[in-house]
């Protein structure tokens, strides 16, 4: 793992939906509590059709600016990476905790699995900092 572009710009691309492309391998898919949504023009979870990972967080999202953000885990071994955020639904009391697990192959993100948790209200993860 040569760098890893979670610490500056992964989180922030969610917050503005504005990422970085050469954080991502062309390649990359994302999947949500495990079922594959972007390469996938049947995916159910989002509208984002036959995308990688990088055009799935371009332009306009229902989702704000991500909080909390945490990267709890990095093994640069393995080229694995896990971190946690709130996510904001703009002026919605609905507010999603993501936890995010990332392989991350020659410096550049590979794969995403993203679990979260919708909830009315939440303002924080628990977690101290």
């Amino acid at each position: 793992m040569k760098s890893n572009p979670l610490k500056t710009s992964y989180f922030q691309g969610l917050t503005d939906h504005q990422p970085i492309q050469a954080d991502y391998d062309p390649r990359c898919d994302r999947y949500h509590s495990g079922n594959r949504i972007t390469h996938n023009s049947r995916n159910g979870v989002e509208a984002s059709g036959d995308v990688g990972c990088y055009e799935s967080n371009l332009g306009p999202r229902p989702c704000g600016r991500a909080t909390e953000i945490r990267i709890v885990l990095v093994d640069p071994e393995r080229g694995i990476v896990t971190g946690y955020a709130i996510l904001y639904y703009g002026g919605n009391p609905m507010r999603m905790q993501i936890s995010e697990a990332f392989k991350i192959i020659d410096g550049r993100i590979r794969m995403v699995d993203n679990i979260g948790l919708m909830e009315d209200g939440i303002t924080t993860s628990g977690f101290t900092k």
